[in-house]
């Protein structure tokens, strides 16, 4: 797992919490765009520990193939920046971007006096933000009859609700009622066990 604080990029052993050790199904379309994409990039056979570090080669998805000091190639990791230029060109292709010019004053200091001075900054925003595909997936699951416990389970969240986490469990197939629901199947319905807090 890699984390990205600072612009630094690191590789994590575990996820935040056990949430995140979860099972998200995948539909035929995702499955067929990753087969075309390890046959054009054949993966890294090798399994390293975290402990090893970065170790580019195994990369599923990353940035642009760069060349090292040592001169050999190597797979640059997918920065959150260069990502977010690619989503923002994607949002505004589609026809469904909505920029949002945000404006603030901040004090720096002057380089050549090293006074305080007050400058007007400003940011643009782009909607929809890549995290709201989350939400617009809870949604769609939510909509097409998936129990919220599921939800919660698929999405890796401690928590859905305070009577969800009390009363109900994820039924052991939750995998196959998520990717029926995506596929716009109808599911087999798994049981939900009731436990006494």
């Amino acid at each position: 797992m890699l984390t990205e604080v600072r612009g630094k990029i690191r590789r994590k052993q575990y996820p935040k919490s056990d949430a995140g050790l979860r099972t998200v199904p995948l539909t035929g379309l995702a499955t067929r765009v990753l087969r075309d994409h390890f046959a054009a990039e054949q993966p890294s056979t090798r399994r390293s520990e975290p402990k090893d570090g970065l170790c580019e080669d195994e990369l599923v998805f990353h940035g642009r193939n760069r060349r090292g000091r040592d001169g050999q190639p190597y797979r640059a990791p997918l920065r959150r920046s260069a990502f977010r230029r690619l989503w923002v060109a994607a949002i505004e292709k589609a026809g469904i971007c909505r920029k949002t010019v945000k404006t603030w004053t901040a004090e720096v200091a002057d380089k050549q006096t090293g006074r305080m001075k007050k400058v007007e900054k400003t940011r643009t925003e782009y909607w929809p933000d890549f995290h709201d595909q989350r939400h617009a997936y809870a949604s769609r699951l939510h909509a097409r009859g998936v129990p919220e416990a599921i939800v919660q389970e698929v999405l890796g969240h401690e928590r859905a609700g305070e009577v969800t986490w009390l009363y109900t469990h994820a039924a052991a197939d939750y995998a196959g009622q998520v990717l029926a629901a995506l596929e716009d199947r109808k599911p087999r319905r798994g049981k939900l066990q009731l436990v006494a807090a």
